[in-house]
């Protein structure tokens, strides 16, 4: 994150720059980029927590589903199995 706001820093040294031209203070440069890290960074945990979620949804649909097949063999009587 550190580095993603120290390069937005270095690209936007024009926008900054025209900013403070316009009268906006230190403290209003400071809190748009604090802003936009704090937004950054809690998008990106929200997505990073759905994507695991998901994943972790998948796995266990995965497992149950992996989990029937055995359980049904096993329960098969012998007899069935080998008239089949």
């Amino acid at each position: 994150m550190a580095n993603t706001m120290i390069i937005s820093v270095l690209e936007r040294r024009r926008e900054i720059g025209l900013r403070r031209s316009l009268g906006a203070t230190q403290a209003h440069i400071r809190a748009q980029f604090l802003a936009e890290a704090l937004l950054l960074s809690g998008l990106g945990g929200a997505l990073g927590t759905l994507i695991g979620s998901a994943v972790t949804a998948a796995l266990a649909i995965g497992a149950i589903a992996g989990i029937y097949p055995p359980v049904r063999a096993a329960r098969t009587p012998p007899t069935a199995a080998l008239n089949s």
